[in-house]
């Protein structure tokens, strides 16, 4: 799924504001640009450290956006804080 066009897709990045980065949290918010009044989506990414259940650990995601319960998959704006935030944590 991350190697899908969905990941790859070129988006502006320059309106995401990442509120809090560390290596198991990450909280963002996303405007949405044609929304009228402006719309900003909040994102959480999270990762639980490895136990016997999960040995990779678990990773969850959360998104205010109407798509991200609906799709069955990440949205784009999970997607879009994923790709920022793995760049900003390298």
């Amino acid at each position: 799924l991350l190697q899908s066009k969905y990941w790859s897709a070129k988006s502006i990045t320059s309106d995401v504001t990442m509120v809090s980065v560390t290596p198991n949290y990450v909280r963002a918010t996303v405007p949405v640009r044609k929304a009228n009044p402006l719309r900003v989506l909040e994102v959480e990414l999270m990762q639980s450290p490895p136990c016997t259940e999960f040995p990779g650990g678990r990773t969850s995601a959360k998104c205010t956006c109407g798509w991200y319960n609906c799709l069955g998959r990440p949205c784009k704006h999970v997607l879009l804080v994923m790709r920022l935030a793995n760049e900003r944590l390298k």
